[in-house]
């Protein structure tokens, strides 16, 4: 049985419109006037049949206009075919590509796929094959999925999901769709060398430590063969422990560094130059001060810039910055905002500042990130359809289109009718 149901039911108020078209039609029936002649020699009878005919002309087209009233009435007010579900909708597991190196999880997607349907918390939410490996996959944005999630046909969900830190960005979604949650935190811990290399005879490696509340860094320096404790080191070769694989330690690359600066900001270049001696000393970095074919420059001058650098500093006094050193709209291109003095180097950590922005060592650690986040925290929220109706397993289908292509059809009959009887 069919069953409708109204967007917008408050504009039902528009039936008021058909007493227009019936009024005009009741009117049209009023008593004629009587006009009193002399003779009725000349007056011709009228067939009464034809005047059955024109009144019944005058109450189909009252019908269709009436109709056609309706039918916008019905438009604004959202008509839309309601759909019962049924009590045994269907339903898919999703689960997060991570999850499959724990053999309970696997186990579980290879028995659930006999009989149901199951498929990637990930980019397409591909079908799950039993035989491919995704634990190399990484962790997805969720929020994004979630969006996307109306391309899967049923509207019950399961989603097993690690709940990671580095997969929630951007906004809170919301979402029509009845999900259950469900997070596997597998209580991962990890130790790994994200970053090794070489300057002059320094050894260097930066080691990552990350579990589901943390993630840290610790850099370790020394010289020769004498790594560290925790740093096991084969030749030029590193690890942090033998289930990991060897990291090789290369001699980082020079970063040449020009510093152009005019008499009145001498002062200035200095300092610079110190905080870049300080970076080479201390983090390290394989700096050179040189002006031939930079890879950096600091132009300490009102001067137009007339270098060709990957990265440049400009030195571009701004009262209303609030930070030391900030990024143009043009790549590799920072501002300088305020003059320098020792203060506000040490204030604004210039040599570290500096360090982030030329450093050539870029290390990926969102594999090795563990940390985890509360679903309460992060799931999607419910539309406010969807919260009004908890219980409600309808569907609807909009019948905006057909009420249009009815209209126009109707409106045609009426014209073309109106037209041939003259009316």
């Amino acid at each position: 049985m069919l069953n409708f149901s109204l967007a917008y039911p408050g504009y039902l108020w528009g039936f008021l419109a058909l007493l227009v078209p019936l009024a005009i039609h009741l009117l049209s029936k009023q008593q004629g006037k009587i006009i009193k002649i002399g003779s009725i020699e000349l007056l011709q009878e009228v067939d009464s049949k034809q005047t059955r005919t024109i009144r019944l002309n005058e109450l189909l087209l009252l019908i269709l206009r009436c109709i056609l009233i309706s039918i916008i009435v019905l438009f604004l007010a959202g008509l839309q075919l309601r759909k019962e579900s049924s009590p045994t909708s269907s339903k898919a597991y999703l689960i997060e590509p991570e999850l499959f190196s724990d053999e309970n999880v696997k186990d579980l997607a290879d028995s659930l796929i006999m009989t149901q349907e199951v498929r990637l918390f990930s980019d397409q939410f591909e079908v799950y094959d039993p035989q491919k490996n995704y634990t190399d996959l990484p962790t997805p944005d969720y929020w994004n999925l979630v969006n996307h999630l109306n391309e899967i046909e049923p509207d019950s969900l399961i989603i097993f999901t690690a709940s990671r830190y580095n997969g929630v960005t951007g906004k809170r979604p919301t979402t029509n769709k009845n999900i259950h949650w469900i997070e596997w935190n597998k209580n991962d811990s990890i130790k790994a060398i994200v970053a090794a290399y070489q300057v002059d005879s320094t050894n260097v490696a930066i080691v990552l430590t990350s579990d589901s509340a943390k993630l840290n860094y610790k850099q370790y320096q020394w010289t020769g063969e004498n790594s560290p404790q925790g740093i096991q080191q084969q030749d030029d070769e590193v690890r942090v422990s033998s289930d990991q694989p060897w990291i090789p330690m290369k001699e980082m690359e020079p970063v040449r560094v020009s510093i152009q600066a005019d008499e009145v900001h001498t002062q200035q270049a200095m300092l610079v130059r110190a905080a870049l001696l300080s970076i080479k000393k201390e983090v390290p970095l394989n700096i050179k001060i040189s002006d031939q074919e930079p890879d950096v420059a600091f132009w300490l001058s009102e001067k137009p810039y007339s270098m060709e650098t990957e990265k440049v500093f400009l030195l571009r006094p701004d009262s209303l910055a609030t930070e030391l050193i900030s990024s143009d709209s043009k790549a590799g291109e920072y501002i300088i905002t305020q003059n320098l003095n020792l203060q506000k180097v040490l204030r604004y950590r210039l040599a570290e500042t500096i360090a982030n922005l030329i450093s050539p060592i870029k290390y990926h650690s969102a594999k090795y990130d563990m940390r985890t986040i509360p679903l309460s925290e992060w799931t999607p929220s419910k539309t406010a359809a969807e919260k009004g109706k908890a219980t409600d397993k309808a569907s609807f289908q909009s019948l905006e289109e057909w009420l249009a292509l009815l209209f126009i059809i109707i409106l045609i009959i009426e014209r073309s009718f109106s037209w041939a009887r003259k009316q």
